[in-house]
């Protein structure tokens, strides 16, 4: 299904971008509208920059997203709030795209389990399979707190061995 870049403005003239995946431009376009009342654009995301969302992810990129969600959930936050920290710590780039589909698809009403599935392939299974297991127990804080040590304990057996 192919995903699109939505540009929308709220009442105050605050400009927003989010990804969302429909069917046909239309119906992005009326899903978008039902929700959104100023749609400035609503347009194809290019092939390339699709490829380039769904690659593997970084390591670096995940310990530092893991380890913000980590921090955020820990703090009391909720898991959309976290996301919406997480944007806003993360500007640009990868890491942006990212939080931008696991924001759109939790507004949808998925579990972030899936989201993260859907995101691409720079998850392994340990990490999607662990968060599944996080939220049947209501505890993703710790599951995150876990996940940033493990990934950054991977992160230095890496570096160790390609010096």
């Amino acid at each position: 299904m192919p995903v699109y870049v939505c540009r929308v403005a709220d009442s105050r003239g605050r400009v927003g971008e989010f990804l969302r995946e429909a069917a046909s431009e239309e119906s992005c376009l009326r899903e978008v509208a039902a929700k959104h009342p100023f749609v400035l654009s609503v347009a194809e995301l290019p092939a390339a920059r699709l490829r380039r969302m769904r690659r593997r992810r970084r390591p670096r990129l995940m310990v530092d997203l893991t380890e913000l969600l980590a921090l955020t959930l820990t703090a009391g936050l909720s898991l959309r709030d976290a996301l919406e920290v997480a944007q806003t710590v993360f500007s640009r780039g990868e890491a942006n795209e990212l939080v931008t589909v696991l924001r759109e698809r939790l507004s949808r009403g998925e579990s972030l389990s899936g989201a993260l599935e859907a995101a691409g392939s720079g998850f392994p299974p340990l990490y999607t399979g662990l968060v599944r297991v996080g939220e049947r127990i209501g505890s993703l804080e710790q599951v995150f707190t876990r996940l940033a040590a493990y990934l950054r304990q991977q992160m230095a057996l890496r570096d160790r061995f390609r010096s």
